[in-house]
């Protein structure tokens, strides 16, 4: 980590804040095509700041090009905030976002399906449609 972050994150008290700092480093990684680090440093900016689903959807954005580095944030952002309270939001908006990561591909859009399946349960406002398949018939 460079000392300038680590000293800003030393002196910086507000969550907001420090996630922001981290998100930031996260970008500047991918920039430098440090892929670890910067699942790392959005890892902990979502740490810092579980309860916020605008920073769940930047950190989607931004590893869009990373679909396995994405799942694997996604998975571990699902497993560390439960489905209410204040973290209720990033959590359906987290679930939701990987559901959309399985339809991208065709052999994980069944785990895109049940997963949809759970949303809806959840909360049928967060469920994204279901593709169009090309195996339909419609009469």
């Amino acid at each position: 980590m460079p000392r300038k972050l680590a000293q800003q994150l030393e002196t910086t008290t507000e969550p907001a804040a420090k996630a922001s700092l981290l998100f930031d480093a996260g970008t500047q990684a991918l920039a430098a095509l440090r892929y670890g680090s910067a699942e790392n440093y959005f890892r902990r900016a979502l740490r810092v700041q579980a309860d916020s689903a605008p920073l769940v959807t930047r950190v989607v954005a931004a590893l869009a090009r990373r679909p396995r580095g994405l799942e694997a944030l996604l998975w571990r952002q699902l497993a560390d905030a439960p489905f209410q309270g204040p973290r209720r939001e990033a959590s359906l908006t987290a679930l939701a976002s990987l559901v959309q990561l399985y339809d991208r591909t065709p052999k994980q859009r069944a785990k895109a399906s049940a997963l949809r399946h759970v949303l809806r349960e959840l909360d049928p406002a967060f469920a994204p449609e279901e593709p169009a398949s090309s195996h339909d018939v419609s009469a």
